[in-house]
Protein backbone atom coordinates (compact mmCIF):
# COMPACT_ATOMS: atom_id res chain seq x y z
CA UNK A 1 0.00 0.00 0.00
CA UNK A 2 1.32 3.46 -1.05
CA UNK A 3 0.42 6.55 1.06
CA UNK A 4 1.22 9.80 -0.45
CA UNK A 5 1.01 12.98 1.11
CA UNK A 6 1.37 16.63 -0.92
CA UNK A 7 1.37 20.17 -1.13
CA UNK A 8 -2.12 21.67 -1.64
CA UNK A 9 -1.72 24.16 -4.78
CA UNK A 10 -4.33 27.07 -5.45
CA UNK A 11 -6.12 26.14 -8.92
CA UNK A 12 -5.76 29.49 -10.40
CA UNK A 13 -1.72 28.55 -10.56
CA UNK A 14 -2.09 25.39 -12.74
CA UNK A 15 -2.25 25.90 -16.67
CA UNK A 16 -4.91 23.86 -17.23
CA UNK A 17 -4.91 24.64 -20.83
CA UNK A 18 -1.99 23.62 -22.00
CA UNK A 19 -2.23 20.29 -19.67
CA UNK A 20 -5.92 20.04 -21.47
CA UNK A 21 -3.92 20.34 -24.75
CA UNK A 22 -1.45 17.73 -24.27
CA UNK A 23 -4.14 15.18 -23.50
CA UNK A 24 -5.84 16.33 -27.02
CA UNK A 25 -2.72 15.75 -28.25
CA UNK A 26 -2.25 12.24 -27.27
CA UNK A 27 -3.83 9.30 -29.25
CA UNK A 28 -5.83 8.25 -26.04
CA UNK A 29 -9.99 7.86 -26.97
CA UNK A 30 -11.79 7.42 -23.32
CA UNK A 31 -15.31 6.96 -21.86
CA UNK A 32 -15.42 9.20 -18.74
CA UNK A 33 -18.57 8.11 -16.25
CA UNK A 34 -18.22 9.77 -13.17
CA UNK A 35 -20.87 9.79 -10.14
CA UNK A 36 -21.00 11.89 -6.79
CA UNK A 37 -18.78 14.20 -7.56
CA UNK A 38 -16.09 15.55 -10.05
CA UNK A 39 -18.06 16.37 -12.89
CA UNK A 40 -16.24 19.94 -13.49
CA UNK A 41 -13.49 17.48 -15.26
CA UNK A 42 -15.88 17.13 -18.13
CA UNK A 43 -16.42 20.60 -18.54
CA UNK A 44 -12.32 21.61 -18.92
CA UNK A 45 -12.01 18.18 -20.73
CA UNK A 46 -14.49 20.25 -23.43
CA UNK A 47 -13.44 24.23 -22.22
CA UNK A 48 -10.80 25.08 -24.82
CA UNK A 49 -11.96 22.99 -27.88
CA UNK A 50 -10.82 20.17 -29.65
CA UNK A 51 -12.81 17.78 -27.14
CA UNK A 52 -14.00 15.40 -29.68
CA UNK A 53 -9.67 14.76 -30.18
CA UNK A 54 -10.30 12.59 -26.84
CA UNK A 55 -13.49 12.42 -25.68
CA UNK A 56 -16.02 9.61 -27.17
CA UNK A 57 -19.04 10.05 -24.55
CA UNK A 58 -19.53 11.38 -21.28
CA UNK A 59 -22.10 10.41 -18.48
CA UNK A 60 -22.80 11.22 -14.65
CA UNK A 61 -24.98 8.53 -13.05
CA UNK A 62 -25.72 10.65 -10.11
CA UNK A 63 -28.84 8.01 -8.35
CA UNK A 64 -28.08 4.79 -7.79
CA UNK A 65 -30.43 3.11 -10.52
CA UNK A 66 -28.42 4.82 -13.36
CA UNK A 67 -25.42 3.81 -11.59
CA UNK A 68 -26.91 0.27 -11.46
CA UNK A 69 -27.65 1.13 -15.35
CA UNK A 70 -24.24 1.65 -15.99
CA UNK A 71 -22.24 -1.82 -14.71
CA UNK A 72 -25.32 -4.24 -14.71
CA UNK A 73 -25.19 -4.69 -11.42
CA UNK A 74 -25.94 -3.58 -7.55
CA UNK A 75 -22.78 -3.28 -6.20
CA UNK A 76 -22.39 -4.50 -2.23
CA UNK A 77 -21.16 -0.31 -2.19
CA UNK A 78 -21.33 2.43 -4.20
CA UNK A 79 -18.05 3.98 -3.40
CA UNK A 80 -15.24 1.46 -3.41
CA UNK A 81 -12.27 1.48 -5.51
CA UNK A 82 -14.47 -2.11 -6.57
CA UNK A 83 -16.90 0.01 -7.99
CA UNK A 84 -15.16 2.84 -9.51
CA UNK A 85 -13.29 -0.77 -11.20
CA UNK A 86 -16.46 -1.52 -12.26
CA UNK A 87 -17.58 1.85 -14.06
CA UNK A 88 -14.56 1.85 -15.70
CA UNK A 89 -14.69 -1.39 -17.06
CA UNK A 90 -17.95 -0.59 -18.22
CA UNK A 91 -16.88 2.71 -19.88
CA UNK A 92 -14.02 0.61 -21.95
CA UNK A 93 -16.16 -1.86 -23.52
CA UNK A 94 -18.58 1.31 -24.00
CA UNK A 95 -15.71 3.07 -25.68
CA UNK A 96 -14.75 -0.13 -27.53
CA UNK A 97 -18.14 -0.28 -29.27
CA UNK A 98 -17.77 3.04 -30.53
CA UNK A 99 -14.13 3.47 -31.47
CA UNK A 100 -14.46 -0.70 -33.25
CA UNK A 101 -11.12 -0.70 -31.87
CA UNK A 102 -8.70 -1.28 -28.42
CA UNK A 103 -5.49 0.29 -29.06
CA UNK A 104 -5.17 3.85 -26.82
CA UNK A 105 -8.95 3.20 -25.55
CA UNK A 106 -10.17 3.76 -22.40
CA UNK A 107 -12.55 2.98 -19.63
CA UNK A 108 -12.41 6.21 -16.54
CA UNK A 109 -14.80 5.46 -13.97
CA UNK A 110 -15.33 7.57 -10.86
CA UNK A 111 -17.21 7.43 -7.94
CA UNK A 112 -17.13 9.82 -4.62
CA UNK A 113 -18.67 10.59 -1.18
CA UNK A 114 -18.12 14.48 -0.80
CA UNK A 115 -18.57 16.39 2.51
CA UNK A 116 -22.47 17.18 2.49
CA UNK A 117 -24.44 20.55 3.67
CA UNK A 118 -24.84 20.94 7.41
CA UNK A 119 -22.59 17.49 7.67
CA UNK A 120 -22.45 16.77 11.48
CA UNK A 121 -20.72 13.86 12.82
CA UNK A 122 -21.94 10.60 13.68
CA UNK A 123 -23.58 9.98 17.76
CA UNK A 124 -20.50 8.23 18.79
CA UNK A 125 -18.26 11.27 17.97
CA UNK A 126 -16.76 10.06 14.53
CA UNK A 127 -16.76 11.71 11.31
CA UNK A 128 -18.27 10.81 7.97
CA UNK A 129 -15.21 9.48 5.46
CA UNK A 130 -14.60 11.66 2.16
CA UNK A 131 -13.74 9.19 -0.93
CA UNK A 132 -12.62 9.50 -4.13
CA UNK A 133 -12.19 6.08 -6.05
CA UNK A 134 -11.31 6.74 -9.76
CA UNK A 135 -10.17 3.74 -12.05
CA UNK A 136 -8.77 3.39 -15.68
CA UNK A 137 -8.93 0.73 -17.59
CA UNK A 138 -7.78 -0.74 -21.31
CA UNK A 139 -7.54 -3.58 -23.19
CA UNK A 140 -4.46 -4.35 -21.08
CA UNK A 141 -4.09 -2.34 -17.66
CA UNK A 142 -6.53 -1.53 -14.86
CA UNK A 143 -5.35 1.67 -12.74
CA UNK A 144 -7.03 2.18 -9.34
CA UNK A 145 -7.15 5.28 -7.09
CA UNK A 146 -8.05 5.49 -4.05
CA UNK A 147 -8.22 8.83 -1.56
CA UNK A 148 -9.12 9.92 1.56
CA UNK A 149 -9.36 13.65 2.36
CA UNK A 150 -9.03 14.81 5.73
CA UNK A 151 -12.04 17.06 6.91
CA UNK A 152 -12.66 20.54 7.08
CA UNK A 153 -12.77 21.76 2.94
CA UNK A 154 -15.83 22.45 1.52
CA UNK A 155 -18.08 20.80 -0.87
CA UNK A 156 -16.63 23.35 -3.69
CA UNK A 157 -13.40 22.80 -2.48
CA UNK A 158 -13.77 18.72 -2.68
CA UNK A 159 -15.30 18.68 -5.87
CA UNK A 160 -12.44 20.34 -7.29
CA UNK A 161 -9.85 18.10 -6.19
CA UNK A 162 -11.91 15.70 -7.36
CA UNK A 163 -12.40 16.71 -11.00
CA UNK A 164 -8.64 17.43 -11.04
CA UNK A 165 -7.64 14.20 -9.76
CA UNK A 166 -9.92 12.88 -12.79
CA UNK A 167 -7.87 14.79 -14.92
CA UNK A 168 -4.34 13.57 -13.74
CA UNK A 169 -5.46 9.96 -13.91
CA UNK A 170 -6.14 11.01 -17.80
CA UNK A 171 -2.81 12.66 -17.89
CA UNK A 172 -1.17 9.82 -16.55
CA UNK A 173 -2.51 7.46 -19.10
CA UNK A 174 -1.98 9.98 -21.95
CA UNK A 175 1.92 9.90 -21.15
CA UNK A 176 1.42 13.88 -19.89
CA UNK A 177 3.71 13.69 -16.50
CA UNK A 178 5.20 17.48 -16.46
CA UNK A 179 2.08 18.78 -15.63
CA UNK A 180 1.41 16.57 -12.90
CA UNK A 181 -0.90 18.49 -10.49
CA UNK A 182 -0.13 18.03 -6.60
CA UNK A 183 -3.90 18.03 -4.84
CA UNK A 184 -3.74 17.04 -1.35
CA UNK A 185 -2.42 17.79 1.74
CA UNK A 186 -0.78 16.48 5.24
CA UNK A 187 -3.53 14.20 6.53
CA UNK A 188 -5.06 13.34 3.44
CA UNK A 189 -4.08 9.34 2.39
CA UNK A 190 -3.81 7.56 -1.25
CA UNK A 191 -3.49 4.61 -2.70
CA UNK A 192 -2.30 3.47 -5.69
CA UNK A 193 -2.56 0.15 -7.47
CA UNK A 194 -1.46 -0.78 -11.23
CA UNK A 195 -2.33 -4.20 -12.80
CA UNK A 196 -0.81 -4.91 -16.43
CA UNK A 197 -2.42 -7.93 -17.99
CA UNK A 198 0.18 -10.70 -19.20
CA UNK A 199 -0.58 -11.07 -22.75
CA UNK A 200 -2.94 -14.09 -22.30
CA UNK A 201 -4.94 -12.19 -19.97
CA UNK A 202 -5.27 -9.50 -22.04
CA UNK A 203 -6.10 -11.49 -25.38
CA UNK A 204 -8.60 -13.76 -23.26
CA UNK A 205 -10.80 -10.40 -21.73
CA UNK A 206 -10.86 -8.86 -24.95
CA UNK A 207 -12.10 -11.89 -27.35
CA UNK A 208 -9.43 -12.53 -29.28
CA UNK A 209 -9.89 -15.64 -31.43
CA UNK A 210 -7.42 -18.50 -32.54
CA UNK A 211 -8.65 -20.22 -35.62
CA UNK A 212 -11.78 -19.22 -34.84
CA UNK A 213 -11.65 -20.59 -31.13
CA UNK A 214 -12.40 -18.80 -27.75
CA UNK A 215 -9.19 -18.69 -25.84
CA UNK A 216 -9.02 -20.28 -22.15
CA UNK A 217 -6.36 -19.04 -19.71
CA UNK A 218 -4.31 -21.35 -16.85
CA UNK A 219 -3.19 -19.93 -14.12
CA UNK A 220 -0.97 -22.73 -12.01
CA UNK A 221 0.46 -22.30 -8.40
CA UNK A 222 -1.16 -18.85 -8.64
CA UNK A 223 1.56 -17.17 -11.38
CA UNK A 224 -0.67 -14.86 -12.77
CA UNK A 225 1.79 -13.26 -14.82
CA UNK A 226 3.19 -16.72 -15.83
CA UNK A 227 -0.17 -17.99 -17.06
CA UNK A 228 -0.49 -20.20 -20.31
CA UNK A 229 -2.91 -19.58 -23.14
CA UNK A 230 -4.75 -22.40 -24.46
CA UNK A 231 -7.73 -22.82 -27.28
CA UNK A 232 -8.08 -26.15 -26.39
CA UNK A 233 -7.85 -26.22 -22.26
CA UNK A 234 -9.21 -30.06 -22.88
CA UNK A 235 -5.72 -31.39 -23.47
CA UNK A 236 -4.48 -30.11 -20.85
CA UNK A 237 -6.74 -30.90 -18.16
CA UNK A 238 -6.17 -33.61 -15.68
CA UNK A 239 -6.21 -37.07 -17.46
CA UNK A 240 -6.46 -39.66 -14.91
CA UNK A 241 -10.12 -40.31 -12.56
CA UNK A 242 -12.79 -38.06 -13.03
CA UNK A 243 -12.20 -34.30 -13.25
CA UNK A 244 -13.66 -32.01 -11.19
CA UNK A 245 -13.98 -28.29 -11.52
CA UNK A 246 -14.97 -25.90 -8.95
CA UNK A 247 -16.44 -22.67 -10.74
CA UNK A 248 -16.99 -19.55 -8.54
CA UNK A 249 -15.94 -15.62 -8.16
CA UNK A 250 -13.46 -16.40 -4.86
CA UNK A 251 -14.09 -13.26 -3.84
CA UNK A 252 -12.40 -13.99 -1.38
CA UNK A 253 -11.54 -17.72 -1.33
CA UNK A 254 -12.45 -18.68 2.06
CA UNK A 255 -12.10 -21.99 4.18
CA UNK A 256 -15.34 -23.14 3.19
CA UNK A 257 -14.55 -23.35 -0.80
CA UNK A 258 -11.59 -25.46 0.24
CA UNK A 259 -13.76 -28.04 2.67
CA UNK A 260 -16.39 -28.20 -0.30
CA UNK A 261 -13.23 -29.49 -2.11
CA UNK A 262 -11.75 -32.10 0.36
CA UNK A 263 -15.32 -32.98 0.82
CA UNK A 264 -15.53 -33.81 -2.79
CA UNK A 265 -12.17 -35.62 -3.08
CA UNK A 266 -13.21 -37.60 0.02
CA UNK A 267 -17.21 -38.71 -1.82
CA UNK A 268 -15.19 -39.36 -4.29
CA UNK A 269 -12.29 -41.81 -3.19
CA UNK A 270 -15.35 -43.68 -1.02
CA UNK A 271 -16.95 -44.29 -4.27
CA UNK A 272 -13.54 -46.22 -5.86
CA UNK A 273 -13.17 -43.04 -8.09
CA UNK A 274 -9.82 -40.81 -8.07
CA UNK A 275 -10.66 -37.55 -9.05
CA UNK A 276 -8.65 -34.64 -9.68
CA UNK A 277 -10.18 -30.77 -9.08
CA UNK A 278 -9.33 -28.05 -10.73
CA UNK A 279 -10.89 -24.16 -10.08
CA UNK A 280 -12.58 -21.73 -12.62
CA UNK A 281 -12.96 -18.14 -12.60
CA UNK A 282 -15.19 -16.51 -15.46
CA UNK A 283 -14.31 -12.64 -16.32
CA UNK A 284 -17.58 -12.44 -17.21
CA UNK A 285 -20.86 -13.68 -15.31
CA UNK A 286 -24.68 -13.43 -16.23
CA UNK A 287 -25.77 -10.93 -13.31
CA UNK A 288 -22.22 -9.07 -12.52
CA UNK A 289 -19.80 -7.03 -13.97
CA UNK A 290 -16.61 -7.69 -15.96
CA UNK A 291 -13.64 -8.44 -14.04
CA UNK A 292 -11.07 -5.75 -14.38
CA UNK A 293 -7.53 -6.82 -13.98
CA UNK A 294 -6.64 -5.83 -10.24
CA UNK A 295 -9.53 -8.22 -9.10
CA UNK A 296 -8.50 -10.58 -11.28
CA UNK A 297 -4.82 -11.21 -10.52
CA UNK A 298 -6.09 -10.75 -6.64
CA UNK A 299 -8.22 -13.32 -7.14
CA UNK A 300 -5.58 -16.04 -8.85
CA UNK A 301 -2.83 -15.31 -6.50
CA UNK A 302 -5.11 -16.71 -3.75
CA UNK A 303 -4.28 -20.36 -5.34
CA UNK A 304 -0.73 -22.07 -4.71
CA UNK A 305 1.38 -24.78 -5.33
CA UNK A 306 -0.28 -27.49 -6.98
CA UNK A 307 -3.51 -26.16 -7.46
CA UNK A 308 -4.23 -24.55 -11.20
CA UNK A 309 -7.16 -22.11 -11.98
CA UNK A 310 -8.67 -21.63 -15.42
CA UNK A 311 -9.84 -18.31 -16.54
CA UNK A 312 -12.53 -18.20 -18.75
CA UNK A 313 -15.31 -16.13 -20.65
CA UNK A 314 -18.23 -19.03 -20.25
CA UNK A 315 -20.58 -16.95 -18.07
CA UNK A 316 -23.03 -20.26 -18.14
CA UNK A 317 -22.73 -23.72 -17.47
CA UNK A 318 -23.95 -24.16 -20.46
CA UNK A 319 -20.80 -22.15 -22.21
CA UNK A 320 -18.60 -24.02 -19.12
CA UNK A 321 -19.74 -27.99 -20.85
CA UNK A 322 -18.26 -26.77 -24.27
CA UNK A 323 -14.93 -25.80 -22.84
CA UNK A 324 -15.46 -28.88 -20.39
CA UNK A 325 -16.67 -31.80 -21.69
CA UNK A 326 -16.96 -35.13 -19.60
CA UNK A 327 -16.80 -32.58 -16.34
CA UNK A 328 -17.92 -32.49 -12.87
CA UNK A 329 -19.13 -29.49 -11.71
CA UNK A 330 -18.54 -28.93 -7.71
CA UNK A 331 -21.39 -26.56 -6.96
CA UNK A 332 -23.36 -24.82 -3.77
CA UNK A 333 -27.05 -25.72 -3.87
CA UNK A 334 -28.01 -22.01 -4.17
CA UNK A 335 -26.32 -22.70 -7.90
CA UNK A 336 -27.90 -25.59 -8.77
CA UNK A 337 -30.94 -23.68 -8.01
CA UNK A 338 -30.21 -20.98 -10.64
CA UNK A 339 -28.95 -23.69 -13.04
CA UNK A 340 -32.50 -24.68 -12.95
CA UNK A 341 -33.96 -21.13 -13.03
CA UNK A 342 -35.71 -21.84 -16.54
CA UNK A 343 -35.82 -17.89 -16.80
CA UNK A 344 -31.84 -17.89 -17.81
CA UNK A 345 -32.37 -19.53 -20.88
CA UNK A 346 -34.42 -18.78 -24.01
CA UNK A 347 -34.51 -22.21 -24.93
CA UNK A 348 -33.95 -24.26 -21.46
CA UNK A 349 -35.00 -28.11 -23.05
CA UNK A 350 -32.06 -27.41 -25.41
CA UNK A 351 -29.75 -26.27 -23.30
CA UNK A 352 -30.26 -29.32 -20.69
CA UNK A 353 -29.92 -31.30 -23.76
CA UNK A 354 -26.61 -29.89 -24.28
CA UNK A 355 -25.57 -30.31 -21.05
CA UNK A 356 -26.53 -33.85 -21.37
CA UNK A 357 -24.52 -34.46 -24.59
CA UNK A 358 -21.61 -32.51 -22.89
CA UNK A 359 -21.21 -35.50 -20.50
CA UNK A 360 -21.81 -32.75 -17.84
CA UNK A 361 -22.35 -33.69 -14.05
CA UNK A 362 -23.12 -32.14 -10.83
CA UNK A 363 -21.45 -32.57 -7.58
CA UNK A 364 -24.18 -30.59 -5.26
CA UNK A 365 -22.72 -29.41 -1.61
CA UNK A 366 -25.61 -27.64 1.06
CA UNK A 367 -24.31 -24.43 2.81
CA UNK A 368 -25.75 -23.69 5.47
CA UNK A 369 -25.80 -20.09 4.14
CA UNK A 370 -27.62 -21.35 0.74
CA UNK A 371 -30.88 -20.02 0.37
CA UNK A 372 -32.29 -22.98 -0.54
CA UNK A 373 -32.22 -26.63 1.48
CA UNK A 374 -33.46 -30.07 0.59
CA UNK A 375 -35.52 -31.46 -0.63
CA UNK A 376 -35.44 -29.91 -4.25
CA UNK A 377 -38.59 -28.19 -4.77
CA UNK A 378 -41.57 -30.05 -7.25
CA UNK A 379 -40.71 -28.65 -10.85
CA UNK A 380 -36.98 -28.97 -10.86
CA UNK A 381 -36.19 -30.01 -14.28
CA UNK A 382 -35.76 -33.67 -14.14
CA UNK A 383 -33.12 -33.59 -16.97
CA UNK A 384 -30.88 -31.91 -13.86
CA UNK A 385 -31.62 -33.98 -11.28
CA UNK A 386 -30.32 -36.63 -13.35
CA UNK A 387 -27.47 -35.52 -13.81
CA UNK A 388 -26.51 -34.65 -10.26
CA UNK A 389 -24.80 -36.46 -7.27
CA UNK A 390 -25.47 -34.47 -3.75
CA UNK A 391 -22.78 -34.40 -0.81
CA UNK A 392 -24.11 -36.10 2.11
CA UNK A 393 -24.24 -34.05 5.28
CA UNK A 394 -21.47 -36.49 6.60
CA UNK A 395 -19.12 -35.70 4.30
CA UNK A 396 -19.85 -31.73 4.34
CA UNK A 397 -21.36 -29.66 6.86
CA UNK A 398 -21.08 -25.66 6.97
CA UNK A 399 -21.74 -24.53 10.21
CA UNK A 400 -20.05 -21.46 10.16
CA UNK A 401 -22.12 -20.19 6.99
CA UNK A 402 -19.52 -19.02 5.71
CA UNK A 403 -19.81 -17.58 2.45
CA UNK A 404 -17.76 -14.73 0.23
CA UNK A 405 -20.08 -12.19 0.85
CA UNK A 406 -20.23 -12.89 4.65
CA UNK A 407 -16.33 -12.90 4.68
CA UNK A 408 -16.53 -9.70 2.95
CA UNK A 409 -18.58 -7.98 5.63
CA UNK A 410 -16.50 -9.49 8.04
CA UNK A 411 -13.07 -7.66 6.52
CA UNK A 412 -11.81 -10.40 4.97
CA UNK A 413 -11.50 -8.33 1.53
CA UNK A 414 -9.34 -8.50 -1.58
CA UNK A 415 -9.29 -5.17 -1.52
CA UNK A 416 -6.36 -2.79 -0.42
CA UNK A 417 -8.06 0.49 0.52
Amino acid sequence: MTHTTFREKNRKNMNNKAFIHEIHDSPVKLVLVTAGGGSEAISELLRYGRGSDTVLDLRVPYVQKAFRQVVRNDPEKYVSAAAARNIAVAAYEHAVDLEEKTDNVWGIGCTSALVKDGEKPYPDGTTRKHRIYISAHSENKTVSWGVILKNGRSREDEERINALLILEIIGKISGVHEHRMQLLRDGDESHEEIVEAPDPVAALCNNVLIDNHKLWVEVRDGDFEGCNLYANPQSHVHTTGEHIIFSGSFNPRHPGHKEMVEAAIRFKTDQGTPCAVDYEISVRNADKPTLDYVSLAARSKQFGEGEKVWLTTASTFVEKSRLFPNTTFLVGLDTFMRIGDRKYYDNPSKAFLELTGNKTRFLVAHRQSDKYSFPIPQGFPEELLQMADFLPESYYNDPEAESSTTARKNGNTLEKF
